[in-house]
């Protein structure tokens, strides 16, 4: 049976339907024993925690070419953000890894992080 690790403290030990989904698809679900994992470790902390790793649902861990190089059963990283900065994507394409992120995931903290001011800017405007 294949193995995925879920390694974001948020999800640390959580139920939901990331976990259903796994499950669904034939997978054991893991977590990192410490759950501080996903900050990031030295690369062969990394390459011992990801042993026997076959999927990774994985945080803000720096996944190097070194790392994917030491984890000859990981084949697909699924990044719970929405960048590709903590993976090594040279690395992964030539080792055949399959890489994706959650491109939508900030979308309404960025639309409110931008329209937020606006309003407030507004709002001084109209009392001056």
């Amino acid at each position: 049976m294949p193995t995925a690790l879920i390694t974001p403290e948020a999800l640390y030990e959580q139920a939901g339907p990331h976990v259903d989904r796994l499950v669904g698809a034939g997978f054991e679900v893991k977590y990192p024993e410490d759950s501080t994992f996903t900050r990031g470790r030295p690369p062969e902390e990394t390459i011992a925690g990801l042993e026997g790793i076959d999927a990774i649902l994985a945080g803000g861990e720096q996944l190097t070419a070194e790392v994917l190089e030491g984890c000859p059963d990981l084949r697909v990283i699924a990044r719970c953000g929405v960048g590709f900065d903590k993976v090594d994507i040279p690395a992964a394409k030539r080792l055949g890894r399959v890489v994706t992120i959650t491109p939508t995931a900030n979308h309404a903290a960025v639309a409110e992080q931008g329209t937020g001011p606006a309003v407030r800017c507004l709002q001084a405007s109209r009392h001056s």
